[in-house]
């Protein structure tokens, strides 16, 4: 009996295929959930626990229609939402910060490999204090955030 299963397996996969080929629409329902989702990663080492964080993001983020996280490797997860709407409005919010770890957010593209995206950078906001009145114009905006990085 045993000698039947393995030949029986030895069979399969010599038989098995060393790649596959698909059409766009054998992913179809994959990419258009995906579509509406953003990726995430959390700068630390401490553990993530995926249902603390589900629960936590849902009362921050507003309960979105459809929210439910998959963690893709350590630290980093997708976020999945129904509503597009909410998609804009969380990923203009960003970044968000967890237990005191920041989650640096992007949108995800079909042409990456969710494990080897860079969260590198961040879109941050400065106010600075005590700028004399003369000061305050455009002009100096610029040069002033440019000692930062970049000026949107």
């Amino acid at each position: 009996m045993n000698e039947e299963h393995n030949n029986r397996s030895k069979e399969s996969t010599e038989k098995a295929p060393k790649f596959i080929i698909y059409d766009d629409g054998d992913v179809e329902e994959g990419v258009d959930l995906c579509a509406r989702s953003l990726v995430g990663r959390f700068l630390t080492q401490k553990p993530i626990h995926t249902n603390s964080l589900q629960n936590a993001l849902a009362g921050i983020w507003c309960n979105p229609k459809g929210f439910r996280v998959e963690e893709v490797v350590p630290h980093t997860f997708q976020f999945f939402f129904d509503d597009e709407s909410d998609v804009e409005r969380i990923i203009k919010g960003s970044p968000w910060i967890f237990h005191n770890s920041w989650l640096i957010l992007k949108r995800w593209m079909r042409d990456e490999n969710i494990d080897s995206i860079e969260f590198n950078l961040v879109d941050l906001k400065v106010q600075i204090w005590g700028l004399p009145a003369h000061c305050k114009t455009s002009k100096m905006g610029v040069k002033i955030g440019t000692c930062l990085r970049k000026v949107l």
